[in-house]
């Protein structure tokens, strides 16, 4: 078994917008691990995966906001999430928030030419 530990930085839309952040494995759906709920902005979050199959990759982080109202699921092996850190012993930095996609738009657009 493995255990998996997520410092969570979120993007917070709104002043009073509170988050319950938990970690989510569909291939051990009968365990729950623990679930956090805090202020948006009094990051970083840190949530732990007890007991995670090691060979299981399908881990996501589940993060419900309240303002607005949304679910973001976050899945770090996804195309969509950016490595951005790889400090070593086992640590990864991700940005699952702004995309590739997102990220790949901002580079291709063109500013417009000044007078």
């Amino acid at each position: 078994m493995c255990d998996y530990v997520f410092d969570i930085f979120t993007h917070c839309s709104c002043g009073k917008d509170e988050v319950e952040i938990q970690t989510i494995n569909p291939q051990q759906q009968q365990k729950h691990f623990e679930k956090i709920k805090k202020k948006c902005n009094k990051f970083p979050h840190r949530v732990k995966a007890i007991g995670v199959t090691c060979l299981s990759r399908v881990v996501y982080i589940s993060i419900k906001h309240t303002c607005p109202q949304e679910i973001k699921t976050l899945d770090i092996d996804s195309d969509n999430c950016i490595l951005t850190e790889q400090p070593g012993n086992g640590r990864y930095g991700y940005n699952c928030y702004e995309t590739k996609h997102l990220k790949e738009q901002y580079q291709h657009y063109q500013l417009p030419k000044k007078f």
